[in-house]
């Protein structure tokens, strides 16, 4: 296994161990980003939001950053859930560290036909899922 491959997988473990260890993000974004890979940026972003003032100039600036990384890789970092109009009118999400902290996932009265079960199949296998805290399934 190359070594940036064996460190991504060290990493990853560290962090389902323990989802809130800093260093170990920081290692993780650092192997990413060297990998070319931008998810590496987006976790650095998130990382510093944790710790930026609410409201700041600086939460702000990397706020618009974040949804600049997240706009340009839109289809890679959530799939189906842009190309298909009817999941995505049925799934909410927040960001930890450049995956999906919790993912909302509904059927409301507009949306009766939509295959929740497929969506959220799709969605628990999803590698932005990798980190997922919390799943939220309903009916509104």
């Amino acid at each position: 296994m190359p070594r940036a491959a064996k460190t991504t997988a060290t990493s990853e473990r560290k962090l389902i161990v323990d989802p809130d260890a800093s260093d170990d993000w920081q290692v993780y974004a650092d192997t990413l980003t060297e990998a070319g890979d931008p998810r590496g940026e987006l976790i650095m972003v998130g990382l510093a939001l944790a710790r930026a003032k609410p409201k700041s100039k600086q939460a702000k600036q990397l706020e618009k950053r974040e949804t600049e990384l997240l706009d340009a890789n839109a289809d890679a970092w959530f799939g189906k859930f842009v190309e298909r109009d009817d999941w995505r009118e049925c799934f909410g999400w927040t960001l930890h560290n450049g995956f999906w902290g919790r993912i909302r996932l509904w059927v409301d009265y507009d949306h009766t036909g939509t295959d929740i079960p497929k969506a959220l199949s799709y969605a628990l296998t999803h590698p932005s899922a990798k980190f997922l805290r919390q799943l939220d399934l309903g009916l509104t």
